[in-house]
């Protein structure tokens, strides 16, 4: 997530350029279609498409002018596993009331947003690490350390949040909004592998960061640059085929 970087080469930086505004697309159309009720979850990975995008441009501009880029290079490239993880709990809360409309409400709101706080406390310790770093502060790899660790347990409670939620309610029927709301169930727990494999490697580059392993391109590629992509494919996909789940929540509510 927040990691010592990895030089990435010109091609790979274009490339992930390229994908992530392909990628963009499908994710404003599912922020489009699916209204108010999955603004949390669909903001938060346009977010990510956003920063990828603004991030791969500052650093192919930097190559351009034989520059590094400075620290909002670093930051913008570091910042991808939190705006994932907001956005698959944004994508499960969506789930979870189309499930079940008796949801006790309040509680669940109370539950998703203490997740968003914790998630944005280790983002910022994160961010406030990279700089400390960039100072020469010791204390900045202590600060990311934490902030990391605070994210595995996070996904961990993501984790165990999504497989209890396949417990179907007495109400559940498989038509309907229910279903859309299975369909996004499903959606988050096929991409919570592939958010585990960007948590590995983040893991490794925050406890590890001069190791041979996390410092290699191909193993970055491997368990960062596309897991993180299949990872909002699967929800882009899980999103477009519930397309229509808002207008559905407009209709119980009538």
């Amino acid at each position: 997530m927040y990691s010592s970087r990895v030089a990435d080469p010109k091609s790979l930086v274009i490339a992930s350029l390229i994908i992530y505004a392909l990628l963009i697309q499908p994710v404003s159309y599912c922020l489009w279609k699916h209204g108010k009720r999955g603004i949390l979850g669909w903001m938060a990975v346009h977010g990510l498409c956003v920063i990828r995008i603004v991030g791969n441009a500052v650093e192919l501009n930097a190559y351009n002018n034989h520059s590094t880029g400075g620290l909002a290079t670093i930051i913008l490239q570091s910042i991808g596993l939190s705006p994932l993880l907001l956005g698959a709990v944004g994508i499960l809360h969506e789930a979870r009331r189309a499930r079940d409309p008796r949801l006790n409400r309040k509680l669940e709101w109370i539950l998703v947003i203490q997740f968003h706080l914790t998630i944005i406390a280790a983002m910022v310790l994160i961010i406030i690490g990279i700089v400390k770093l960039q100072d020469g502060a010791s204390v900045g790899t202590v600060l990311m350390k934490v902030g990391m660790g605070v994210a595995l347990a996070c996904w961990v409670i993501l984790a165990v949040w999504t497989l209890l939620s396949f417990r179907s309610p007495p109400e559940y029927t498989a038509v309907g909004m229910p279903a859309d709301g299975t369909k996004l169930l499903h959606g988050v727990a096929a991409a919570l592998p592939f958010i585990a494999l960007r948590e590995i490697f983040a893991a490794g580059s925050s406890f590890g960061p001069s190791s041979s392993f996390t410092s290699s391109l191909a193993v970055k590629i491997c368990l960062s640059v596309v897991p993180e992509m299949i990872a909002i494919i699967i929800l882009s996909i899980a999103g477009i085929r519930t397309r229509g789940i808002a207008n559905k929540f407009k209709r119980t509510t009538k």
